[in-house]
């Protein structure tokens, strides 16, 4: 009869063991990259850039980097962007402040791009997202070492994309500086009352 006892003991502690392998299995295999404590499971590098906060911060990076091939993956052939300076003051697309499709954005962005400083050129600030809308103001540092203030960007992302992006209103993209006037800061080396601070 001891014996008996003994084999059926030994039979449920094996059953529990086997349990909880089991359990530690699925919850390791469930936890992924999950912050301690988090219930869900963090989202990949592809599914952080599909939501719009995400689409902004990789043109921020890939326009930083002058990687336009990466920052022009994050529009598509029915993007259209309005207000932008290359559009509204050096002839870039159609003529009416709108740059629409791949060709126009892509022409628009290498023109900006090339007048930027080469490190640090874009920054964002007062981001705000409702779903795939996400405002944001910036601040933009020239080649020439002037840096500008834009309030009001609006754009409205979908699948990891741009749809449309209204750039900052043109009466608030002017230079960051109260001491330096848009004269100054188109100078081929910008004084020092134009600088980023």
């Amino acid at each position: 009869m001891r014996h008996t006892h003994t084999t059926r003991l030994g039979l449920h502690q094996g059953l529990w063991r086997f349990a909880l392998l089991v359990l530690a299995f699925v919850a390791s295999s469930c936890g992924g990259d999950s912050e301690p404590g988090s219930t869900d499971p963090q989202p990949t590098s592809a599914e952080a850039r599909m939501t719009a906060d995400g689409v902004l911060e990789a043109y921020r990076e890939a326009y930083n980097a002058a990687d336009i091939d990466e920052l022009m993956s994050l529009f598509d052939a029915d993007s259209i962007v309005t207000n932008h300076p290359a559009a509204l003051y050096q002839g870039v697309g159609s003529g009416n402040g709108t740059l629409s499709g791949l060709v126009e954005i892509r022409e628009a962005n290498e023109l900006d791009r090339g007048n930027a400083a080469e490190v640090g050129a874009y920054e964002f600030t007062n981001v705000k997202i409702t779903g795939d809308t996400i405002t944001w103001d910036h601040t933009w540092l020239g080649a020439n070492g002037a840096e500008w203030c834009g309030a009001g960007h609006s754009a409205v992302m979908s699948d990891g994309r741009f749809v449309t992006w209204t750039y900052a209103d043109p009466a608030t993209n002017v230079p960051c500086s109260p001491d330096c006037s848009p004269g100054d800061a188109f100078q081929e080396q910008a004084p020092a009352a134009c600088n980023r601070s």
